[in-house]
């Protein structure tokens, strides 16, 4: 997925690098709904669905679900102003 976002070629640390300034980024914006509530607000309908449709395949990839992911699935639905169907 990363690739696809940012182009080129990453390798395991590459991405864990990238996913930690990812996670500085959120917690240097404040709240997560709030941030989530931000970008939401600058993203069509169709973007919003697409955005929620890669986070839930991302969520589910390790199959290995947990109340955090859960509770972001919440937290999704709501901040990008989904229906829950």
């Amino acid at each position: 997925m990363l690739e696809r976002l940012r182009g080129g070629t990453f390798g395991a640390s590459e991405v864990d690098a990238e996913l930690d300034r990812l996670y500085a980024r959120v917690e240097k914006a404040g709240e997560l709904d709030e941030h989530l509530r931000a970008l939401a607000a600058k993203m069509s309908p169709s973007a919003r669905e697409l955005a929620y449709k890669v986070a839930y395949a991302m969520g589910v990839s390790d199959l290995d679900a947990s109340d955090e992911e859960f509770e972001l699935d919440l937290q999704l639905v709501d901040a990008l102003d989904l229906a829950s169907d």
